[in-house]
């Protein structure tokens, strides 16, 4: 190893112009029979098929593009479809496209989902609902009478 590759016969230092490859050899070690090292596969098949089989072997091990996390084969569209946090999903209210996981968040702050008046449990989008509180709401509370002097009160407009 120390001195470079050498003969298994005689020991001699082989030179690099010397050596050729054994294709008899590799002939034999590509027709020796192995079995597929994805668990769960008790394929086996000559060496010389096993790229191909691993190609498309349900249960070899692969990595899903969105989130990278690694699923056998057959398990990955499920996981893409039904599982994966980054995977692509629509806004029920306003059709906006986001990954899974930006999901719940966007539904707090959307826009166009209908929310729940505080005060006379009408139901509106959310972007309506401070006009609803300005102008519609009988029960929202209203600014104080003496708002123009600086009072940052609101009082119900029921007990004026």
């Amino acid at each position: 190893r120390d001195a470079g590759p050498k003969c298994p016969v005689d020991n001699d230092l082989l030179l690099e112009n010397q050596l050729f490859p054994d294709n008899f050899a590799k002939r034999e070690i590509l027709s020796l029979t192995v079995k597929c090292p994805s668990q769960d596969c008790a394929t086996k098949m000559e060496l010389r098929n096993l790229e191909h089989h691993l190609a498309v072997c349900e249960f070899a091990s692969v990595e899903c593009a969105l989130c990278q996390q690694s699923f056998q084969r057959s398990q990955l569209p499920r996981h893409m479809e039904e599982q994966c946090p980054r995977r692509l999903v629509s806004c029920d209210n306003c059709l906006m496209e986001m990954p899974y996981e930006e999901k719940a968040g966007h539904e707090q702050t959307c826009p166009l989902a209908y929310v729940t008046c505080e005060y006379c449990q009408t139901d509106l989008a959310r972007k309506q609902m401070a006009d609803h509180y300005d102008m519609d709401c009988y029960k929202a509370p209203i600014p104080c009478t003496y708002s123009h002097f600086g009072c940052k009160e609101k009082v119900n407009f029921m007990y004026l």
